[in-house]
């Protein structure tokens, strides 16, 4: 039974419901899943596997990665209900993205498997107002899933620069792009994305970016590649002080 005392704005919807349900699903499924990577790490130190060595290590490696992802996903959902109900910290700040995005992009050291990665960024540009956090996670998703989509040999783009006031970011790639039929839903929640998953990686990325207080779009053109474009707010002037 539903507590009203508890809701003063009446009961839960069900849409609600289903929110608290994934976040509280999802910070459980943590701890097991730590446990197995921890278990299977420490099994491949150990090193003593018998005569099955190499199958044994074989599964190891694919427990491991497994479990890399599955914890990417609950990870991906736990933010997305924080952000949902704005308990995810944002902590913004002024940021050259001059001196930001290729100190991140070296970092992060993204696997290229072939791709080219280049980054052009217009020269004086303002100081965004962002969280480095969330703008590390957008960088990371986008550059990601154009590397992923983009055939070997080809070069994905990340280019920023001002428009209409604005800084715009945009990640291009030259893959096979999205059809017509999927590009309105392609950053939208828990799609089924053609190529399967849940598509948790671009919607988390909407949500961030509105977060940032920017709004992102996709163009594409089937054989053309797909264009993410985001924006961010400038950094106050009295924040640039000092």
């Amino acid at each position: 039974m539903i507590d009203n005392d508890q809701h003063p704005n009446g009961p839960p919807s069900a849409e609600q419901l289903k929110e608290t349900f994934i976040a509280l699903v999802s910070d459980d499924l943590l701890t097991p899943l730590a446990a197995i990577r921890a278990g299977a790490e420490l099994i491949a130190k150990i090193g003593v596997l018998g005569p099955h060595a190499l199958v044994v290590r074989q599964c190891l490696a694919t427990i491991l990665e497994a479990t890399t992802r599955l914890t990417s996903m609950v990870e991906d959902l736990l933010d997305i209900s924080r952000i949902e109900d704005g308990s995810f910290p944002v902590a913004a700040r002024p940021i050259s993205l001059e001196e930001f995005l290729p100190e991140l992009l070296t970092r992060l050291a993204i696997p290229l498997e072939g791709r080219q990665l280049e980054l052009a960024v217009e020269r004086g540009l303002p100081l965004a107002w962002a969280d480095p956090v969330l703008l590390e996670r957008v960088i990371r998703n986008l550059v990601t899933t154009a590397i992923r989509h983009s055939p070997v040999g080809e070069k994905v783009l990340v280019t920023i620069r001002v428009a209409a006031g604005e800084i715009l970011a945009s990640v291009n790639d030259r893959g096979a792009g999205i059809a017509a039929e999927h590009l309105p839903g392609a950053l939208a929640k828990l799609r089924r994305p053609p190529a399967g998953g849940l598509g948790l990686c671009l919607y988390i990325t909407k949500r961030a970016v509105e977060a940032l207080g920017g709004q992102i779009q996709v163009l594409s053109e089937p054989g053309l590649g797909c264009t993410f474009s985001f924006s961010l707010p400038r950094a106050p002037p009295a924040s640039c002080k000092g």
